[in-house]
């Protein structure tokens, strides 16, 4: 952005060169207005929450990797990738979330209105909404009343008066320079980010891209657990065959006996009889080994399912690592160009506040006294009661975001998850 002190008809102007609040079109149907958007608040702004949503939920440590990923033969291969997602979960951290900005404010409540600002970027960012909030209603309430300000005295009182409020201690003119500072410490802070946000990122790339080790043996890992799978379900469906079929035959089996012997028993004598008794107890014992048999079919068939369940655990924790390493690598791309942008829209707001500190000095530096008196001229030439309302929508719009920040951001199912199919 080229820095001037003039407008683009060469006037300087109370007006800010850039309102700092981005239109968001016409009101839906139903509502009469709707605020404009704070300039930092881009989808760009929304990419890069995305992304440290993502980092904010990496493991940190080898146990944490184990309990959510499962285990690798190979431990190097869980050492590098580990490194790179500590690195991008710490600086996650760095930059904050709603979430961690709440849990501060829950210790402090003056967190975000401190004399400085907070540590991580995303409070940080929220305490200069806070601050542009402030200032820009100081602006516009300045030039709403300048006609009383400048409506008793005389020609050199009122003149001296409009000088002290626009450059004098405390006034519009060191306002402005107080923001250029507090805008450029956030702006070094993001650069300084943006760094080692790449390193980081340059970690996950190489341990845990597309083509690394670990993508490589979780992919194999799959394909072995869905034999696996296949395999054991394969046995647990024998073995429940054969269950059923032993259940059915040791219950079937005695009864069919008895009722044949005791049939005999009615029409041959007592010898017979006695072959019938030793034919029961041949029967009681097949029933008893059938039983048994489906009982060890029985127990077979639980051990299979439960073997199935943890290779199911298992597919489903390298599946999971799988998917959590695939979405981090397609959003690193857009990471660096979200960081310059919200670089970019903070040069923006850096440099409206340095235009407005130029405008000011050069008015209360080069106007005659006659005209500083003036309000009609100021009024004409200044674009007072245009500066007035472009100042309020700069706060209006500040303040909106300030508030709208500390609303935790979700996306509609967690990271790793299957979204819902839309009907």
């Amino acid at each position: 952005m080229s820095i001037s002190n003039l407008t683009t008809s060469g006037q300087p102007t109370f007006a800010p060169a850039s309102t700092l609040s981005i239109p968001t079109g016409p009101p839906p149907q139903g509502k009469s207005q709707v605020s404009d958007q704070f300039i930092v608040f881009t989808d760009s702004w929304l990419k890069l929450q995305t992304y440290i949503q993502q980092g904010l939920k990496l493991p940190i440590n080898q146990g944490e990797f184990t309990t959510k990923y499962g285990e690798f033969a190979s431990k190097s291969v869980i050492t590098n990738c580990l490194d790179g997602m500590k690195s991008v979960n710490e600086l996650s951290n760095l930059f904050g979330a709603p979430k961690t900005i709440k849990e501060e404010i829950a210790k402090n409540s003056s967190y975000l209105t401190m004399k400085t600002p907070p540590s991580e970027i995303y409070g940080h960012m929220i305490w200069l909404a806070n601050q542009v909030e402030n200032s820009a209603s100081t602006f516009s309430y300045t030039f709403q009343v300048l006609d009383q300000i400048l409506g008793t005295g005389t020609e050199a009182e009122r003149a001296a008066n409009l000088k002290t409020i626009l450059t004098g201690p405390g006034g519009l003119c060191s306002t402005a320079d107080e923001m250029k500072v507090k805008t450029q410490k956030l702006i070094s802070n993001v650069i300084d980010f943006s760094g080692k946000f790449d390193i980081a990122n340059d970690k996950i790339i190489t341990y845990g891209g597309q083509s690394s080790d670990i993508i490589a043996q979780a992919n194999q890992a799959i394909g072995q657990l869905d034999s696996s799978i296949t395999s054991t379900q394969k046995s647990a469906n024998e073995a429940y065959s054969k269950w059923i079929a032993f259940t059915i035959s040791a219950a079937a089996a005695p009864i069919g006996i008895l009722i044949i012997t005791g049939g005999l028993c009615l029409i041959f004598p007592p010898a017979a009889a006695v072959i019938a008794v030793v034919g029961v107890a041949a029967a009681s014992a097949a029933a008893v080994g059938l039983a048994l048999a489906a009982g060890a079919a029985n127990k077979n068939y639980n051990n299979l399912l439960g073997e199935i369940q943890k290779f199911n655990k298992q597919k489903q924790q390298k599946v999971l690592l799988t998917t959590d390493l695939k979405g981090l690598n397609l959003n690193i791309d857009m990471v660096a160009p979200s960081l310059r942008t919200f670089k970019t829209n903070l040069e923006e707001i850096n440099g409206v506040w340095t235009t407005m500190s130029m405008n000011l000095a050069y008015i209360a530096n080069n106007y005659t006294e006659a005209q500083l008196a003036d309000l009609q001229f100021l009024q004409q030439k200044l674009r007072i009661m245009d500066a007035q309302s472009k100042w309020q929508k700069i706060a209006d719009s500040a303040r909106n975001f300030t508030q709208n920040s500390l609303v935790s951001y979700s996306t509609a199912v967690d990271f790793g998850q299957n979204a819902p199919v839309a009907a």
